[in-house]
């Protein structure tokens, strides 16, 4: 086999690109801060807002409401989705449907609605807050001085004016853009990469890139990553967002960042059969000490819960090696492996938690799973329940059936 020679004109060329590659990164990055994409129960985008002037999202009965840098606020029925996309500037938009599903007009200090409305926001054309009132009626009294508002209800919008008389005509639904543009910060400015989430007494930093989309349900927050797994936080608190991340604070005897990120259910690898692989299913999570714990679904083979401790996990690279799985090996030993891509073969490789570091595999099974893409990993639904216990739901995606699997608190 040839000898690879690295030269130095070969690392100064590789520095070079490295650096190149960065800099069109960070430009990329400041050019096209992240923002938060509201959409409404339909799946129609209503609204966008830069995180950069976002200083939290709060949530009060049916309504989710932003707050923004300036003062004002937007407020958003609880049945709407969110997800973060790179857009240009650090503003805000409001995008509503064409369609009108009620008129308003203005009189005697009261909006005139033609149907009932709830959760009713008027803002100036600006985007500061005047009045918001919940309820469902017809009639809205409200004091409103001469100039053009933004009338928000039933996640719809109208402009209104409000002529010197008191009286504002009859508007309906229309799309309408408000922009608010912070002062602007030099080009170098580093931008928020990471959403700080507080629920209960803890605090959770994610980085935005791996989220897919989030919502809210009661005092929850939900959301999910773009790797498909999603996890709902109870008592939800707040969110900031940093250039760095949060330091992060739990009160949870769970992991619930990292088991989100490698954890789950994932099918699990039976060395001691010809069955289809599709007939084993696991749930595997990490412990706040850094354990690991697994637990089987009812079979014919191994039942009941594993614990691998934090210290016997010492294959230096297994943490970033793909998805948390079992094995049950030939010798019949229940063995924690990380699933990913072979880097030699192709298809599914297994890691055994405790090799000797290798740039292959000590188990492998190729291309078996190919009504999920190729891996043993499911999409996996995580929750903490009160009782301090992990519980997952998933579908196998061989019988289309839904299952859980719930481990025990450590």
């Amino acid at each position: 086999m040839a000898k690879k020679v690295f030269t130095l004109k070969k690392l100064v060329t590789s520095i070079f690109m490295m650096l190149t590659a960065t800099l069109v990164m960070n430009a990329q990055t400041q050019v096209n801060p992240w923002h938060i994409v509201v959409s409404d129960a339909g799946g129609k985008e209503v609204a966008s807002h830069s995180i950069e002037i976002i200083t939290d999202v709060t949530v009060s009965g049916d309504e989710v409401d932003f707050l923004l840098d300036n003062g004002a606020t937007y407020s958003y029925p609880i049945t709407s989705t969110f997800a973060f996309a790179q857009r240009a500037g650090n503003g805000t938009a409001i995008e509503t449907v064409a369609a009108p599903m009620w008129n308003v007009s203005y009189s005697a200090g009261t909006l005139h609605f033609t149907e009932p409305v709830n959760s009713v926001a008027v803002y100036t054309i600006s985007g500061v807050l005047i009045a918001k009132i919940s309820g469902n009626s017809t009639s809205i009294p409200v004091s409103l001085g001469q100039g053009l508002y933004i009338v928000q209800a039933d996640g719809k919008a109208a402009k209104l004016l409000v002529t010197s008389s008191g009286n504002g005509g009859i508007s309906q639904s229309t799309s309408t853009t408000a922009n608010y543009n912070p002062t602007l910060r030099a080009a170098t400015a580093a931008l928020s990469q990471y959403w700080n989430v507080s629920y209960g007494s803890s605090t959770m930093p994610v980085d935005i890139s791996e989220v897919d989309n989030f919502y809210f349900s009661n005092n929850s927050l939900v959301f999910a990553l773009k790797s498909g797994n999603s996890i709902e936080l109870a008592n939800y608190q707040g969110v900031t967002f940093s250039v760095d991340p949060a330091p992060a604070v739990t009160s949870s005897k769970w992991d619930l960042s990292r088991t989100l990120k490698v954890g789950g259910a994932s099918y699990w690898f039976n060395f001691n059969t010809t069955e289809s692989e599709y007939n084993f299913m696991c749930g595997v999570a990490v412990t706040a000490s850094g354990d690991v714990i697994g637990k089987f679904l009812p079979n014919t083979y191994v039942t009941g819960e594993f614990n691998f401790a934090w210290n016997t996990i010492t294959y230096p690279n297994f943490w970033y090696m793909g998805a948390l799985t079992l094995v049950f090996n030939k010798d019949k030993v229940v063995v924690l492996a990380m699933c990913g891509p072979d880097p030699k073969w192709g298809g599914i490789a297994y890691y055994a938690y405790n090799s000797q570091p290798s740039e292959f595999p000590d188990y492998s099974t190729y291309n078996a799973y190919g009504l999920n893409g190729g891996i043993p990993a499911l999409k996996t639904s995580i929750s903490e329940e009160a009782n301090g216990n992990l519980y997952m739901t998933f579908t196998d995606v061989y019988s289309g059936k839904g299952y859980s699997v719930e481990l025990s608190a450590p």
